[in-house]
């Protein structure tokens, strides 16, 4: 399963650094962080992840800055205050994606927590951290064009922004290297998982949306003592030498972390790294005959059919195994139940755009285009699906011109539709005039409101 894959790529990642940051350096480094202050400023990439659907985020840059004080010689409590954009490629085939040239919205982040930082007994000038924390999250999804909100149903079935300020958990782990005494540079890898408090959607939004952000990020500190001293780091040679018994306990040659004395499979591939038994072995946690280091889906057990990577067949890319998909030809990019069958409510929904209506108007404007280029192509993918289009006026012609004025402007959407390859049988075009008003016809902005196009499907 892709997603599968995705947060699998994650915590390898994740388990990547963490090997990284305990193994720095060979001597030994006096560190303490008590009764010391530190500023700080962070810069890296950010990468949506736990979303159920396939949603081509691209990968995109994200800062943050802090302060932190010691609390006592290895943990530090900091305030961070973190910002950036993600920006959503309709048109990506891949779940990673750099350049946002075909971006249609963005995800706006903003996040002040507060985490608690355990750094280890450092090793040379190496002192590697964990972190955990929480915190709250102002974001909001807009589209790009003009920066206004996208907008979803809320619990009650009421047409809202989609936006939140939504209660977050943070944990992650990193390296810090003190090229002085009292500066350092650090590696920080993040995940930060929206717990959903604060952020009242219909069902259908919050089986879709991305749960958590991955932060991948590099910065600069400085720390200042409060009282005494600076931030202590000093080197000592090792007594001494190891015995030879001791340095054969030690050689492991194929670098497993297991020595060669108990190492029972003293071969292992280079690639297998640390993911070994304790007797050296490579591990197999889903015993589906391929080691972890080889299987995408080591949580996948071996009763489930599976491909050459260790995970289940899934033609449709929907992240439903082909075994149990009701639906094995789902086109790709849309949402799906736990059958494998696509979500209409979800993908055709209806949709309201404001058009000018005069002679001399400007007619549908570039957003509205997107939309019915959105539309027709899932209507080409789904092609059980009609559509009604229904034009509304102002109340300025009597409501039978109305209704014919309207009639040209349903026809137009039709035609356009028609154009981007929507069979003509499958689109209704239908002039409603001056009824069913949502707005004051006495203003001008009023009267602009109530010239609108409202979209709806039949399924």
């Amino acid at each position: 399963m892709e997603n599968t894959r995705t947060n699998f790529r994650i915590i390898h990642l994740a388990l990547s650094i963490l090997t990284l940051v305990l193994w720095a350096g060979t001597l030994h480094a006096d560190f303490s962080l008590e009764r010391k202050f530190s500023l700080f400023i962070i810069a890296g990439a950010r990468q949506p992840a736990f979303n159920p659907g396939w949603q081509p985020w691209v990968i995109s840059p994200a800062f943050s800055m802090g302060a932190g004080i010691g609390l006592n010689e290895r943990l530090m409590l900091t305030g961070e205050f973190e910002f950036g954009k993600v920006y959503n490629d309709t048109v990506s085939n891949s779940i990673y994606k750099i350049g946002r040239e075909n971006a249609d919205r963005y995800w706006q982040i903003n996040t002040i927590k507060t985490r608690l930082k355990y750094h280890f007994t450092g090793e040379s000038k190496f002192v590697p951290y964990l972190a955990s924390g929480i915190g709250l999250s102002f974001w909001s999804i807009k589209f790009t064009a003009d920066d206004e909100a996208v907008q979803v149903r809320d619990g009650n079935g009421d047409i809202v922004d989609y936006s939140a300020t939504e209660f977050l958990l943070s944990g992650g782990l990193g390296c810090e290297w003190f090229v002085r005494e009292n500066i350092s540079v650090s590696v920080d890898a993040c995940l930060n998982y929206l717990t959903g408090i604060g952020a009242d959607f219909s069902d259908s939004v919050q089986d879709f949306r991305s749960r958590a952000y991955g932060d991948l990020k590099f910065g600069v500190s400085l720390y200042f003592p409060l009282e005494k001293g600076e931030v202590s780091i000093s080197y000592e040679e090792p007594e001494g030498s190891d015995t030879a018994e001791e340095q054969l306990l030690e050689e492991d040659s194929d670098l497993d972390g297991v020595p060669d004395a108990v190492d029972l499979c003293p071969d292992t591939p280079p690639e297998a790294g640390e993911l070994v038994d304790e007797h050296g072995c490579p591990l197999d946690s889903d015993e589906d005959g391929l080691p972890d280091y080889r299987d995408s889906c080591p949580d996948i057990f071996a009763e489930i059919t599976l491909d050459s990577t260790g995970c289940p067949p899934d033609s449709d890319r929907d992240n439903v195994p082909d075994q149990i998909d009701r639906c094995s030809n789902t086109p790709p990019g849309y949402p799906v139940d736990d059958s494998g069958c696509a979500i209409l409510d979800s993908i055709f929904f209806s949709r309201t755009m404001h058009v000018d209506f005069s002679e001399s108007g400007r007619g549908i404007d570039f957003r509205s285009l997107r939309t019915l280029d959105n539309i027709a192509m899932a209507m080409r993918d789904f092609p059980d699906v009609d559509v009604v289009v229904k034009a509304y006026t102002d109340n300025t012609l009597s409501l039978e011109e109305s209704k014919k004025r309207a009639e040209l402007e349903a026809i137009k959407i039709k035609s356009y539709l028609v154009e981007r390859r929507v069979e003509e049988g499958r689109i209704r075009a239908v002039g409603m005039g001056a009824t069913d008003f949502i707005d004051t016809n006495t203003s001008a902005e009023g009267r602009a409101n109530n010239r609108r196009i409202v979209i709806e499907f039949r399924y």
